[in-house]
This record gives structure tokens, sequence and C-alpha cells, in this order.
């Protein structure tokens, strides 16, 4: 009676030590794990801030060269459209000089 009561105690107690152990080492693994992934989305997260940034900035690099290609393109066209405008006001000044001095 003495050794299976010893017995009893003596597994109960060991066997509630593996169960701590274990509730320990699984305590670690997981906090280890949990570490290690929120390092990995904050990785990703300041990757994808990298990416995002980085395209907002070429994205503006084009809109602002857009912008200047196309305040060219329009500038160029009013100096066009005004010399066109000047030659006819010109010409049509010397048409209508030419008609007075034949009346």
């Amino acid at each position: 009676m003495f050794n299976s009561v010893m017995f009893y105690h003596l597994l109960m107690f060991n066997w509630n030590s593996v169960l701590s152990s274990f509730n320990v080492q699984l305590g670690y693994v997981l906090s280890s794990f949990n570490v290690q992934l929120g390092y990995v989305l904050s990785s990703f997260n300041v990757q994808l801030g990298y990416v995002l940034s980085s395209f907002n900035v070429q994205l503006g690099y084009v809109l602002s060269s857009f912008n200047v290609q196309l305040g060219y393109v329009l500038s160029s066209f009013n100096v066009q459209l005004g010399y066109v405008l000047s030659s006819f006001n010109v010409q049509l000044g010397y048409v209508l000089s030419a008609f007075d001095v034949c009346i």
C-alpha cells in the first residue's frame, strides 16, 4: 500500500511537472512565434509603405511632367495662335488699306 500511494504521488507530481514544463515551453514557442510574426508583418508594412510612397513620388513626377508638357503645348499653341491672328490682322489691315487706296 505504501508503494502504490508513493507511486501514485510520484506519478502525479511528475505529470504536473511535465504539464507545467510543457505549458512553459508552449508559451515560449507561441510568444516567439508572435514576435516573429509581428516582425514579419511590420517589415511587410514598412516595405509596402516604401512601395506606395515610391509609387506616389513617381506618379507625382509623371503628373508634374505631364503638366509641364501640357503647359508647353498650350503656351506653344497660344504663341502660334497669336502669330496667326496677328498675321491675319496685318493682312486684313493691308487689304483694307489697299481697298481704301483703291476707293
